[in-house]
């Protein structure tokens, strides 16, 4: 009896913990506040940018259209980057004139956000400017045009080639941080960590945003845990089942006592 009190107290006790912990994960429209940047580069705040939320941490942008202010709080709805990897879930942004479907460039943008939490320094800032050049070419080139763009780093973006003329230009050359990342083959797992954060329409706290330049804030990529919050929904779902059978099979033995 004591054993079957005790196995019954402990089970309570680890549904609470994870009950306490679960708000973070399973919260629907996160809110943060972007709080500072990594360092700048031709005149634009790079990231990982900080935030206010310990349960959010660092994230990456990769809206070049749209703005948001320092400190300015916003709520976001949180999807599994692979959810727009695999269609079931779409993003600002469309396919464009480096990828053919917008599966592709969202696969493309995850490895690029991997690379930019990865690296450190120069090399992350010029991760950052090719991700917005994925996703907008157009006005990223148009930006770093207008800030002196170097050759150099015009040709680590776009592939070498892209530079002529004394000004940056958004075909691809050969080579360069686009390039790789629209020709990563996948290893399994490779994107499971990372989240996108899509804000909502402009002016609103909803409907969701759909489309660049209208949104009343950016789209970010996050890091979580492997797995997440999927994997957190799991943990709680089989212990309430296994809390249930307990139950059950502890009534059925005790039979007809109060």
């Amino acid at each position: 009896m004591k054993r079957a009190m005790f196995g019954s107290l402990l089970l309570v006790a680890v549904v609470g913990l994870l009950l306490c912990w679960a708000p973070a994960a399973f919260a629907d429209d996160p809110m943060f506040a972007i709080t500072g940047d990594t360092g700048s580069l031709y005149g634009v705040a790079t990231s990982p940018y900080t935030t206010d939320n310990s349960a959010v941490g660092s994230v990456i942008c990769d809206d070049f259209i749209d703005h948001i202010n320092f400190n300015d709080e916003h709520n976001y709805n949180e999807y599994s980057a692979n959810s727009l990897i695999a269609g079931t879930h779409t993003g600002i942004w469309p396919a464009n004139m480096y990828a053919g479907t917008a599966t592709a460039l969202y696969e493309a943008a995850a490895y690029l956000a991997l690379q930019i939490y990865g690296s450190t320094d120069g090399a992350q800032k010029l991760d950052n400017w090719a991700l917005w050049a994925l996703m907008d070419p157009s006005a990223a080139v148009a930006s770093l045009n207008s800030a002196g763009v170097s050759q150099g780093d015009c040709e680590t973006i776009f592939g070498v080639g892209a530079y002529s003329g004394g000004a940056c230009h958004d075909t691809l050359g050969t080579g360069g941080l686009i390039h790789a990342a629209l020709n990563n083959v996948p290893t399994a797992g490779e994107f499971n960590n990372l989240v996108v954060y899509a804000p909502f329409a402009s002016g609103s706290s909803g409907p969701e945003c759909t489309v660049a330049g209208t949104c009343n804030s950016q789209e970010f990529f996050g890091m979580v845990p492997e797995g997440g919050a999927a994997s957190l929904y799991l943990i709680l779902s089989g212990v309430t089942c296994l809390g249930a059978m307990f139950y059950s099979r502890r009534r059925t033995a005790m039979g007809g006592l109060a």
